[in-house]
């Protein structure tokens, strides 16, 4: 009488064939993780400087339309709501009258390394986003 054959699969070998498979879908896991950490992540910085097609957004964020300094920000950056059509040296707005296409002037004061000037904007075509998006 011949001896039962043992089966190919026990229970050590199934164990040990998924705890490998486990391991190699955490490794893949981690690995798409890494990969896309690159492309999201931190904007890119935005001129510190008000320039020509630069995007602004008020410098306190409780400010609705209105006077007040703006801030340079990001154009993918979600509080951006105006595009600088052009600077203009000194605080006079009404120079921003012959600007094809802007709608708002916002005089900016003086700094150290920047005289006073008039941003000539002209608004997004966003609309407000809450902080939950």
């Amino acid at each position: 009488m011949a001896a039962p054959e043992r089966g190919t699969w026990t229970v050590y070998r199934a164990t040990v064939l998924m705890a490998l498979g486990l391991a190699a879908c955490a490794l893949l896991t981690s690995a798409a993780e890494y990969a896309d950490a690159g492309r999201t992540g931190v904007l890119p910085a935005a001129p510190q400087q008000a320039v020509t097609g630069a995007c602004a957004a008020h410098a306190h964020p409780a400010h609705h339309l209105g006077p007040g300094t703006l801030r340079m920000v990001d154009c993918r950056d979600r509080a951006a709501r105006f595009e600088v059509l052009r600077v203009v040296a000194g605080d006079a707005p009404i120079r921003c009258g012959g600007v094809p296409g802007a709608e708002l002037a916002f005089p900016q004061p003086a700094t150290q390394h920047h005289p006073t000037a008039t941003l000539c904007v002209t608004l997004l075509d966003v609309q407000a986003r809450g902080p939950e998006e």
